[in-house]
């Protein structure tokens, strides 16, 4: 059993916990196909950037944007408006407002989805205070068998205080240097602890990923007023792990404790597949509404991209959504 705390603004709770699966039990075959996957590729191609160290802050150039017509997805099986949103890196809700006619719970294989294009993404809010308290490291990128990019990087938070909408700006780069096209996407989690370090990461679509090379900078932060922080208990239990070289299934229960109101929350349950040089090679985050802080299983799996998984970390946040 593992008992860890977080925020209670808006009544929102974030743990960190990491698993080491090396010498784990035998890979269960997964049957559960919810959210996104990442299928894994033989050939990885890493980012100029060396393993494991601080990019600096770039400023912002000229860069060829995405074009500006909205992206028609269509569904395929075991997809969801989480997984789309950390695909696409944009806001669920702001999928939700271009789909009105879609039942976010219950997406039918085939249904076609309207990506909003990078122009409709929120305005950038970034604390020039953050800039220098926030370290971004390049974990590189790898391809896709359908020929898209996937490019992954890891934020520490290394100031004095939680921040939140964090997200970090992608752009991939020709061997000269010169930007191709950029894209924006949020930390798997919206709220980073003082001295945590959470993942981000992004998908170019085939027509966008004419280069294997990306530079990343910080693109939003916002300090998180202390004032209104306080904790809630998470009890998380019976947590397994089965594994393969090149993914892994989590099964375990969650518990909200110490919350005086009562309602639904929705927690937000990530894990990030390191290789044994710590470098991130597979995000996967889930979602799941409880009643109450009641005990909630939850089952799900991350797959790696090129390499083989070393370890996983596991991330979660939960807020209240109806009271």
């Amino acid at each position: 059993m593992i008992i860890i705390y977080g925020m209670i603004k808006r009544l929102s709770i974030f743990f960190f916990a990491s698993l080491m699966i090396a010498g784990c039990s035998t890979w269960m075959e997964s049957q559960n196909q919810d959210g996104l996957y990442l299928t894994p590729y033989s050939t990885p191609v890493k980012s100029p950037t060396a393993e494991n160290t601080i990019i600096p802050t770039m400023a912002p150039a000229e860069i060829a944007q995405p074009t500006p017509a909205p992206l028609v997805h269509t569904i395929a099986l075991g997809e969801t408006i989480s997984s789309l949103a950390l695909t696409y890196g944009i806001p669920i809700d702001l999928i939700l407002s271009n789909n009105p006619a879609i039942n976010p719970n219950a997406l039918i294989v085939g249904d076609q989805v309207v990506i909003p294009s990078s122009a409709d993404k929120a305005v950038q809010i970034l604390d020039t205070q953050l800039i220098s308290q926030v370290a971004i490291t390049n974990d590189g990128c790898s391809r896709t068998a359908d020929g898209g990019l996937w490019c992954f990087a890891t934020v520490q938070n290394t100031s004095d205080q939680a921040i939140h909408n964090t997200s970090v700006a992608f752009t991939l780069i020709d061997d000269d240097g010169n930007a191709l096209v950029e894209r924006i996407a949020p930390t798997i989690l919206r709220l980073i602890e003082k001295d945590q370090s959470i993942p981000a990461a992004v998908y170019f679509p085939k027509g966008e990923a004419q280069s294997n090379k990306a530079a990343t900078r910080l693109y939003s932060a916002s300090p998180l007023d202390d004032a209104n922080n306080g904790f809630v208990r998470v009890v998380i239990s019976d947590e397994q792990i089965n594994q393969s070289e090149s993914s892994a299934t989590i099964i375990g229960k969650i518990t909200l404790d110490g919350q005086e109101e009562s309602g639904r929350y929705q927690i937000w349950l990530a894990a990030a597949a390191n290789d044994e040089s710590g470098n991130l090679i597979g995000v996967k985050r889930e979602e799941i509404m409880v009643q109450d802080g009641a005990e909630t299983e939850f089952y799900f799996s991350v797959y790696a991209l090129q390499n083989k998984i070393d370890d996983v970390q596991l991330f979660a946040e939960a807020f209240i959504v109806e009271e």
